[in-house]
């Protein structure tokens, strides 16, 4: 039986491998300094993501309110220590929330954005674990 066969579900083409050469895959990833060195920074940034998709989820949720403090005051700077202050997000996450224009946020499904991330990293951290 060959288990690496194509699949075409949902216009998405997946190959499926056997669980040898998946292991045998990670293993070379594992012991490849480069490789590791690359997937520690690509967790690393994952997990940032997560936390920006997170404050923009908490903000986006609560839109009325922030539109509400943000029109209160017209200072940037005011507007980010409100939103820090409130919604205990960091400056960046704030100021790059406040920074996207209101179309943008319509067309954001943040909770689909989210479950994306969170699968990633924890492939990653699968690996990661492996060590």
């Amino acid at each position: 039986m060959n288990e690496n066969r194509i699949k075409v579900e949902n216009d998405k083409m997946t190959l499926g491998v056997s669980v040898e050469l998946k292991n045998s895959l990670i293993f070379s990833l594992l012991f490849n300094k480069d490789s590791k060195s690359h997937l520690k920074s690509e967790i690393k940034r994952i997990n940032n993501d997560i936390k920006l998709i997170e404050s923009f989820k908490l903000l986006y949720c609560d839109l009325d309110v922030v539109i509400g403090l943000i029109r209160q005051s017209n200072i940037e700077s005011e507007i980010v220590f409100n939103l820090v202050s409130k919604y205990k997000v960091t400056e960046f996450h704030a100021r790059s929330f406040i920074g996207m224009e209101i179309s943008e946020l319509s067309k954001i499904n943040l909770n689909e954005i989210l479950i994306k991330l969170i699968k990633i990293e924890d492939f990653y951290k699968g690996l990661d674990d492996s060590e």
